[in-house]
Protein backbone atom coordinates (compact mmCIF):
# COMPACT_ATOMS: atom_id res chain seq x y z
CA UNK A 1 0.00 0.00 0.00
CA UNK A 2 1.39 3.15 -0.56
CA UNK A 3 0.46 6.56 1.63
CA UNK A 4 -3.48 7.44 1.71
CA UNK A 5 -4.87 10.04 0.15
CA UNK A 6 -6.57 12.94 1.67
CA UNK A 7 -9.69 14.33 0.81
CA UNK A 8 -9.38 17.43 2.78
CA UNK A 9 -13.30 18.24 2.78
CA UNK A 10 -13.66 15.09 4.89
CA UNK A 11 -11.68 16.12 7.62
CA UNK A 12 -14.05 16.25 10.47
CA UNK A 13 -13.28 15.88 14.24
CA UNK A 14 -16.08 13.64 15.77
CA UNK A 15 -17.26 13.80 19.29
CA UNK A 16 -16.38 10.78 21.89
CA UNK A 17 -16.65 9.87 25.13
CA UNK A 18 -13.00 11.26 25.60
CA UNK A 19 -13.35 14.62 23.92
CA UNK A 20 -11.19 16.24 21.59
CA UNK A 21 -8.70 18.35 22.76
CA UNK A 22 -7.44 20.99 20.26
CA UNK A 23 -4.61 23.52 20.31
CA UNK A 24 -5.90 26.36 19.05
CA UNK A 25 -3.66 29.58 17.35
CA UNK A 26 -1.06 29.07 19.24
CA UNK A 27 1.43 28.59 16.64
CA UNK A 28 1.59 29.71 12.74
CA UNK A 29 2.51 27.43 9.99
CA UNK A 30 5.64 27.67 7.87
CA UNK A 31 4.10 26.83 5.17
CA UNK A 32 1.12 25.91 3.25
CA UNK A 33 -0.49 22.72 5.04
CA UNK A 34 -3.28 20.59 3.67
CA UNK A 35 -5.70 19.19 6.19
CA UNK A 36 -4.65 16.59 8.05
CA UNK A 37 -1.00 17.51 7.80
CA UNK A 38 0.73 16.21 10.80
CA UNK A 39 3.07 18.19 11.91
CA UNK A 40 6.16 19.31 14.18
CA UNK A 41 7.53 22.61 15.90
CA UNK A 42 10.47 23.37 14.08
CA UNK A 43 13.20 25.26 15.67
CA UNK A 44 14.93 26.52 13.00
CA UNK A 45 11.85 28.15 11.45
CA UNK A 46 11.38 30.38 14.77
CA UNK A 47 8.49 27.83 16.33
CA UNK A 48 6.29 27.54 13.14
CA UNK A 49 4.57 24.32 13.21
CA UNK A 50 6.09 22.53 9.52
CA UNK A 51 5.06 18.79 8.07
CA UNK A 52 6.57 15.84 9.77
CA UNK A 53 7.95 13.35 8.53
CA UNK A 54 9.58 10.22 9.46
CA UNK A 55 13.05 10.73 8.31
CA UNK A 56 14.60 12.45 11.33
CA UNK A 57 13.92 12.32 15.12
CA UNK A 58 13.12 15.82 15.20
CA UNK A 59 10.95 16.02 12.00
CA UNK A 60 8.86 12.67 13.48
CA UNK A 61 8.06 14.80 16.73
CA UNK A 62 4.45 14.67 16.12
CA UNK A 63 2.46 17.93 17.87
CA UNK A 64 -0.63 17.42 15.67
CA UNK A 65 -2.21 17.12 12.96
CA UNK A 66 -3.63 20.50 11.42
CA UNK A 67 -7.60 20.02 10.43
CA UNK A 68 -8.05 22.77 7.88
CA UNK A 69 -5.67 23.90 5.31
CA UNK A 70 -3.55 27.10 6.17
CA UNK A 71 -0.86 29.34 4.00
CA UNK A 72 1.85 29.92 5.66
CA UNK A 73 2.64 32.62 8.14
CA UNK A 74 -1.32 32.22 9.21
CA UNK A 75 -2.44 30.65 12.48
CA UNK A 76 -3.41 26.42 12.48
CA UNK A 77 -5.89 24.32 14.28
CA UNK A 78 -4.31 21.43 15.68
CA UNK A 79 -5.66 18.37 16.51
CA UNK A 80 -3.66 16.46 19.41
CA UNK A 81 -6.27 13.87 21.10
CA UNK A 82 -9.48 12.22 19.94
CA UNK A 83 -11.51 10.65 16.94
CA UNK A 84 -11.37 12.46 13.45
CA UNK A 85 -12.80 11.62 9.98
CA UNK A 86 -9.26 12.19 8.74
CA UNK A 87 -10.10 12.29 5.29
CA UNK A 88 -9.47 8.84 3.82
CA UNK A 89 -10.88 5.06 4.22
CA UNK A 90 -8.87 2.70 5.67
CA UNK A 91 -9.24 0.34 3.75
CA UNK A 92 -8.58 -2.69 6.34
CA UNK A 93 -11.62 -1.80 8.80
CA UNK A 94 -10.50 -1.32 12.17
CA UNK A 95 -7.41 -1.74 13.97
CA UNK A 96 -5.30 -0.62 11.04
CA UNK A 97 -2.42 1.44 12.75
CA UNK A 98 -1.89 4.58 10.96
CA UNK A 99 1.82 6.29 11.00
CA UNK A 100 4.13 8.63 9.93
CA UNK A 101 5.55 8.64 6.47
CA UNK A 102 8.90 8.38 5.34
CA UNK A 103 8.60 9.13 1.67
CA UNK A 104 6.98 12.62 2.34
CA UNK A 105 6.60 15.57 4.24
CA UNK A 106 2.86 15.41 6.04
CA UNK A 107 1.83 12.32 4.62
CA UNK A 108 0.58 8.87 6.43
CA UNK A 109 0.13 5.54 5.49
CA UNK A 110 -0.42 1.81 7.56
CA UNK A 111 2.44 0.86 9.36
CA UNK A 112 2.70 -1.77 7.08
CA UNK A 113 4.45 0.74 4.65
CA UNK A 114 7.53 1.27 7.06
CA UNK A 115 11.05 0.21 5.81
CA UNK A 116 14.41 0.71 6.77
CA UNK A 117 15.18 4.16 7.92
CA UNK A 118 11.75 5.49 8.26
CA UNK A 119 11.46 6.63 12.23
CA UNK A 120 8.08 4.49 13.46
CA UNK A 121 5.81 7.04 14.95
CA UNK A 122 1.99 6.43 15.48
CA UNK A 123 -0.32 8.63 14.74
CA UNK A 124 -3.85 6.57 16.04
CA UNK A 125 -5.46 3.47 15.01
CA UNK A 126 -8.60 3.27 13.03
CA UNK A 127 -11.65 2.44 15.02
CA UNK A 128 -13.50 1.75 11.84
CA UNK A 129 -12.47 2.82 8.00
CA UNK A 130 -13.56 6.20 8.55
CA UNK A 131 -12.83 7.26 11.85
CA UNK A 132 -8.82 7.90 13.20
CA UNK A 133 -8.28 7.89 16.94
CA UNK A 134 -5.85 10.24 17.53
CA UNK A 135 -3.58 9.80 20.77
CA UNK A 136 -0.39 11.47 20.19
CA UNK A 137 0.47 11.13 24.24
CA UNK A 138 0.45 7.04 22.83
CA UNK A 139 3.22 7.76 20.36
CA UNK A 140 6.04 5.70 19.96
CA UNK A 141 9.12 6.71 18.42
CA UNK A 142 10.91 3.50 17.88
CA UNK A 143 14.51 4.84 17.63
CA UNK A 144 14.30 7.55 19.48
CA UNK A 145 13.93 4.71 22.07
CA UNK A 146 16.30 2.34 20.74
CA UNK A 147 19.16 5.02 20.96
CA UNK A 148 18.38 5.72 24.37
Amino acid sequence: MSAFSITAANVLPLTNTKGNVYSRVQYFAAADLSAFTPVYISDTTNYLVSAAKADTVPHATIYGVVLTATKAGQPVVILQQGKVNPGFASGGGASVLVVLSGSAAGAVCPASDITTGWIATIIGVMDDANTLNVDFLATYNVAAAAHA
